[in-house]
């Protein structure tokens, strides 16, 4: 999946970003300034007597995390439906770029898709 990620530049969602274990949390767009500030507010002079591990940082993040709302998603983003036909094409590291080109011109619409 990195060789396909690398050579095509395909933007990942963030479905696709937990698909692939790139990601561990989601955060929506709109909530990300107020965790911001929470972790500002956990992490600050005062609270350092508490250390700076996980134990400070990740009960922030859990309460910010949405993951179970985009499971669906997760579970159809782009990766999870082509990760067959990516597989395949990307899967050897050894493989040539030539010969990965030619497996993607094989007349299906994700070949034509990556082709593009």
């Amino acid at each position: 999946m990195v060789s396909y990620l690398v050579l095509t530049g395909h933007r990942l969602q963030p479905a696709d970003l937990l698909y692939s274990g790139l990601a561990t949390h989601y955060v929506p767009s709109k909530d990300l300034e107020t965790m911001e500030e929470a972790l500002e507010m956990v992490l600050a002079p005062p609270n350092q007597h508490r250390g700076m591990g996980d134990d400070v940082i990740e009960p922030v993040l859990e309460s910010f995390n949405r993951t179970e709302e985009i499971k669906e998603k997760r579970e159809n983003c782009f990766l999870a439906q082509n990760a067959s036909a990516i597989d395949q094409a990307f899967g050897d590291l050894n493989r040539p770029l030539e010969q990965v080109v030619e497996s993607l011109d094989d007349g299906s619409t994700f070949g034509a898709q990556t082709l593009e």
